[in-house]
């Protein structure tokens, strides 16, 4: 293997790495926003059936339902 053809092998593989770090991470961040939303959500499902709020839990629910549904298409799509 020649100088030429390993320094054009080491760019590729910083290249790759680069490209693989910048999705982790993206995809990282995107797992803690969707664990807080969803941790507030159903911490306020708690709090409505607490107080004997039905509906409100029942819509709360829902809107975490809703959302896991959006991540998980956006986790599909990446």
């Amino acid at each position: 293997m020649s100088e030429a053809e390993s320094q054009t092998d080491q760019i590729a593989l910083g290249h790759a790495w680069d490209w693989f770090s910048l999705h982790a991470n993206q995809r990282l961040l995107m797992l803690r926003f969707y664990l807080s939303l969803n941790s507030a959500i159903l911490a306020g499902v708690g709090a409505a059936y607490a107080n004997n709020f039905y509906l409100g839990a029942w819509v709360a629910s829902f809107l975490s339902f809703v959302i896991t549904l959006i991540f998980f298409g956006i986790d599909v799509r990446t």
